[in-house]
Parts: structure tokens; sequence; C-alpha cells
């Protein structure tokens, strides 16, 4: 029902001094208007852009938190679930209101000591250097519950006990003494005191982000009185459904799902799935009194889970598709290498097929020279066994010969020792016949062939 009030804002009228309060008729306008903050201050130096999505009850958050910002010595508590976009919409209304955000960082060796050094900076940037400021304090940076008995104090009296040493205190009332010398405020150091923390309280707003979640909360509000009697509680309760519709679009805004209606049904799905939930886990706490709780965390994981899953199906897919696409490139470049190939083949055949009937008579023809061959080699060895046995022949012949020319040797040197005894007269004596002669012819027919190698005559002789 709080959603259907108008909010009421005094920055929607930048040419006035001091605009009034006023409530706003038109959500369109200040929507564009919070949205144009949102990117100046993404482009302010040190500052991270909020990831934000201004629905409804957003844009009423942060105008209930500049109204209370707006306040003198105005603090929030903002109750909630995390995820639900506190301390983002806190700084967003911080930047309206024009105040400095401070907020601590919590490490693994911090400790109360750490918490302290941070309070004395965020006094002197608030009480000395007059700068008004936001605190910006949630229960995950809450590392000891003595922390929040000093932020208690600083609801309550805006005073934390024993922040500044002795030596640290003299040094900052010091540089404090023109402001207050300035301002009428005295000068002594009990007038210097209660002008730095009149300075502070008026300049520091402290904004609590606190879950109601167990039984924490509930201690700490006892414990803690100020938490509550000292600030304005605004509650953050579950996104109504178009808050979460409006969320998921955002998300899914960069996501090409083939059409807007795809797109569309898939984030009614998202609203409806988180509804749904929320009504098991009420079920659940009726029917077993047990808590499930369903986060805005738990929301914005999902339909980040389900962009992750998107991405890497598509992935997935894509790699698919190329590997498919590779293997029809592959398929039809093989298609056309195997047609040359096929060309080739053809070719080849006929040259194959041409080279197949010049070998096949070439085969023949070397059959018949091998024919003839082998006849020849018959001819050839009939022939060389007929001269070899004729060359044995020949040889028996020439033992033989050889043989009878041994036996004759010795008679024709004796002839020829005979024939060195004769002499012209002897011969004459031959030639004319003297007795004797006749025996010596005989016997000279008979040598002369031996010597000269044909039938002898008398004058050969």
């Amino acid at each position: 029902m709080l959603s259907q009030v108008p909010p009421f804002v005094n920055f929607m009228r930048s040419n006035m001094d001091v605009p009034p309060f006023e409530p706003v008729r038109d959500m369109g306008a200040l929507k564009d208007m919070l949205t144009e903050k949102l990117e100046d201050y993404a482009l302010e130096p040190g500052a991270s852009a909020l990831d934000l999505v201004l629905f409804k009850d957003a844009l009423h958050h942060v105008c209930r938190i500049h109204r209370i910002l707006s306040q003198p010595r105005g603090n929030a508590l903002l109750v909630g679930v995390g995820g639900s976009g506190r301390k983002s919409l806190a700084r967003l209304a911080a930047y309206v209101a024009e105040l400095k955000v401070f907020s601590i960082e919590i490490t693994k060796t911090y400790r109360l000591s750490e918490f302290r050094e941070d309070l004395k900076g965020l006094y002197r940037q608030a009480g000395v250097a007059n700068k008004p400021t936001l605190f910006l304090f949630d229960e995950t940076q809450i590392k000891y519950e003595t922390f929040l008995e000093d932020v208690n104090n600083i609801l309550t009296s805006g005073e934390v006990p024993n922040l500044f040493p002795k030596d640290e205190l003299g040094g900052v009332l010091d540089e404090l003494r023109p402001a207050a010398k300035a301002a009428m405020a005295g000068e002594t150091q009990e007038q210097l005191m209660a002008f730095f923390l009149e300075r502070v309280r008026t300049n520091l707003h402290v904004v609590l982000c606190l879950s109601p979640v167990g039984e924490t909360f509930r201690e700490r509000c006892r414990m803690f009185p100020g938490l509550v009697n000292c600030t304005t509680i605004d509650w953050f309760t579950e996104w109504p459904a178009d808050a979460l519709y409006e969320v998921a679009t955002r998300q899914m805004a960069s996501e090409d799902l083939g059409s807007e209606e795809v797109k569309k049904a898939v984030c009614r799905m998202f609203v409806t799935a988180h509804q749904s939930v929320e009504a098991t886990s009420r079920s659940m706490w009726l029917t077993i009194r047990r808590r499930n709780y369903v986060t805005p965390t738990h929301y914005l994981e999902t339909v980040r889970n389900y962009k992750a899953l998107l991405a890497e199906k598509r992935t997935e897919l894509l790699s698919k598709s190329n590997k498919l696409s590779g293997g029809l490139t592959k398929l039809d470049e093989t298609r056309v290498q195997v047609a040359d190939m096929k060309k080739v083949v053809e070719h080849k055949q006929v040259v194959v097929s041409q080279a197949k009937q010049d070998c096949e008579e070439l085969l023949v023809q070397i059959v018949q020279d091998k024919r003839v061959a082998d006849e020849q080699e018959k001819q050839v060895n009939a022939e060389a066994t007929k001269i070899a046995k004729e060359t044995d022949e020949a040889n028996a012949i020439a033992q033989q010969v050889s043989a009878e020319l041994e036996k004759a040797l010795p008679a024709l040197q004796e002839a020829e020792a005979a024939l060195n005894v004769l002499t012209k007269k002897d011969i004459s004596e031959l030639k004319v016949g003297t007795p004797g002669a006749a025996a010596i012819w005989f016997n000279a027919k008979r040598i002369g062939p031996y010597i000269t190698g044909s039938p002898s005559n008398w004058v050969s002789v």
C-alpha cells in the first residue's frame, strides 16, 4: 500500500536554492532523473558504476533515504535481506543529497584498533574538514560486536569515548580553532570540543544496513537501543512481480533469444519460479515452522546462472556446428578431389590398357624369341659337343704325332748330322752317278719331305 502513495522529494526542482518537499506526480520523470544521477555517479573519481534497476519500489526507497538524509542529524536503518539493494540505493541517495560516502574495508587483520582509526578519519572529515558525510555500515562489516557499541554512541551522543588520545586531540582542536573563532564558539578546550562534536553531528549521517534473518538482529536492537531510537527504519521487503520482471529484463537485455516474445516469456518464467519458491517457503514455515529465506540475491543468481548456462550451451553448440561445418567442407573438398582423381584414373586406365596390350605383344615376341634362342642354344650346344669331340680327337692325333715325332727326331738329327758332313764334291758325285749313288738318292727321297715339307726332287735336295 505504501508504494501506491507518491514519494515526497525536494530534488526535482534544481533551479531553486531551498526547494520544498512535494509529491512526485510523474514517476517516469523521477526515474529518468535518478538514471541520469546514476550515470553521473559512475563518472565520479574513485567511484564504480552501480548496477541498479530502478523499478518502482527502488525509486520509493531512494526517495525515502534521501528524505531521511536531508533531515538534520537524520540517520537511517535499512532492514532487508542480502541482495535487496540497500547499500547501492543508499549510495545513490547520498550522491543526490551531495554527501560524501565513508565506508570501511574489512581485512583478515582488521581489529578494533583499525576500526577506531577509521572512525578518526570519519570524524576529521565531518568535524574538521566540515564535509557533509554519510557513514555507510552493514552487517558484513561487523567483525566484532564492539563495533556496534561505537556506532551506538555516534547515534545517541555523537561522541565515541576515548577515540582521540590527548596528544592527537590537541592537534585536532588546533586545526579547528580558526573555524571556532570565526563562529564565535569560544577557544577553551571544552568549547572547542563541543564545537567539534556539534559539527560532527551536523555533518555526519549514519546509514546502517542490517538483515532481519535469525535472532542476531533482535539481540543487537536490544543491546544497542540507539540503532532503533536514533534512526528511521526503512524495511526492504520482497520484490514485487513487476520489480522481478524488470530486473530480469535488464539482465537479459544483451541476450539474443530469437525474438522479443521469447525473451519476455523467459523473464516471466523467472518471476513465476521465484514467487513459487517464496510461496512454498511460506507454506513450509506455516507447516513445519522452518524458515527458508529466498532473497533477491538468489533471484539474481538464478538469472546469471541461466545466462552462464545459455552461453555455455551456445559455445558447445557453436563448437559442434563448426565441427560439422568443417566436416561438410572437407566432404565437399574430398568430393571434388575424388572427381578429379576419377578423371585421372580414367586417363590412366587408357594408358595402362595400352601399356598392357603392348606388354602382351612384347611377351609374345619374347616367347617367340626365346623359342628361337632355345633352338639356337640346342644347335650351339650340339656344335659345341661336336667341336669338343673333334678337339679331343685332334688332341689325340696331336699327341700321337708328337709321339711319333719324338721317335723320328733322333733319326732326323742323325740325318742332319750326316748332311752336315756332305760336301759339294759328294753332291757332284751323286749327280754323275758314282757307285753307291742310287742308295743315297733313295734315302734322300725318303727324308726330303720331312725337311722341306713337299715331295723331294733332286734340285730341292
